[in-house]
């Protein structure tokens, strides 16, 4: 009776803060489900400081110690985890743990957990649900450059009248470093801008002059040939081996010294102390950084300083539409999961995305 009901639940924890009415609409997709919110316990556990994000989050009630009590009673029979953020020895406290969904597009970070790359458990992602948002934040940081915009926002502060002369995108050429999710909506939103757009792609057989509204597609292996060309470079590829610190000082002195360089992939795609000197020394004109090689940016970073740098807190994919958008697709695959059939946006652990 009671005891083989219990033993038949399938228990789902969820690691991130999410509103109440979206653990509900997880926990409705099969009454099967067990959806156990333990986004307080793992920041406890992770000694992680509260953020205002969504407005969830809030001090833990409890301390380390009691979070990781509750999180081994609970791991023992967890089949399924959603969220980044995961608790700590996790293959050794969740020994029947099947299946890991990600909150965020990129993978890097699971790596980092002790044997999951070897592990059988299936790792799926939020590829897409901040897409438009991290391309409408590289658009607006392309815009900000061509403006000037850090410089009267500058002078606003120091009340200076200074006119000057901004460019103009029309015209202009882009090179997108990563063709996939992200760098696809980026080449749809510039469109209309009139820029020639270049880009990178892995794999780019069976491609046709003008998908994805890309006039030259170049092999991964042949981005020096594409930088020397463009004048704003993006770079929205995953963190995987291949990529980390593909922009070295080879590439940055390939680029056009009035090029500017915009990266919303992740911190150390970019040989950071190598952008700095190219900064200083003025081998391209600017940059817009929202990921860096240590976040938070340490304070006594010499990009802060720097008036042809645009720094935001690594935001570009935070907007008020993912938590319902990435839930959607949790509960598009615990169906599927409790199905038996193949998993959406399912990671490839060898490639790493």
């Amino acid at each position: 009776g009671a005891v083989s009901q219990v033993s038949e639940k399938i228990r789902v924890l969820v690691t991130i803060p999410l509103p109440q009415a979206v653990i509900d609409s997880i926990a409705r997709v099969d009454p099967k489900l067990e959806v156990i919110p333990v986004a307080e316990e793992v920041s406890a556990e992770l000694r992680l400081a509260p953020t205002a994000l969504l407005g969830l989050e809030k001090p833990a009630a409890f301390g380390p110690e009691e979070a990781d009590r509750r999180l081994d009673d609970l791991l023992a029979s967890t089949r399924v985890i959603y969220g980044s953020r995961l608790p700590r020895d996790l293959l050794q406290r969740a020994p029947n743990l099947e299946w890991l969904q990600t909150a965020s597009a990129g993978v890097d970070r699971l790596f980092n957990v002790s044997g999951l790359r070897q592990s059988p458990v299936l790792i799926t992602r939020a590829a897409g649900s901040n897409a438009l948002a991290v391309a409408e934040f590289a658009l607006g940081s392309m815009l900000m450059l061509a403006r000037q915009t850090p410089r009267y926002l500058r002078n606003q502060v120091a009340r200076r009248w200074e006119p000057f002369q901004g460019n103009s995108l029309d015209g202009r050429t882009l090179g997108i470093i990563g063709l996939g999710t992200i760098g696809r909506e980026i080449a749809r939103l510039t469109r209309p801008f009139q820029m020639i757009l270049l880009a990178t792609r892995q794999h780019i057989s069976g491609w046709q002059r003008g998908v994805e509204g890309v006039d030259e597609l170049y092999p991964a292996n042949e981005l020096g040939k594409m930088l020397p060309r463009c004048d704003y470079i993006i770079l929205a590829v995953p963190l995987v081996s291949q990529t980390r610190g593909l922009i070295d000082e080879t590439e940055l002195k390939l680029m056009k010294p009035g090029a500017y360089l915009i990266n919303v992939s992740r911190g150390p795609v970019i040989q950071q102390a190598v952008l700095v000197q190219a900064l200083k020394e003025k081998w391209l004109a600017g940059a817009a950084l929202d990921v860096f090689e240590t976040e938070p940016l340490p304070a006594d970073s010499e990009l802060w300083e720097m008036e042809n740098v645009i720094i935001s807190p690594h935001i570009a994919g935070r907007w008020e539409r993912p938590a319902e958008q990435r839930s959607k697709l949790f509960s598009d695959n615990l169906r599927r999961f409790l199905r038996g059939e193949e998993l959406l946006n399912l990671v490839d652990k060898e490639r790493g995305y």
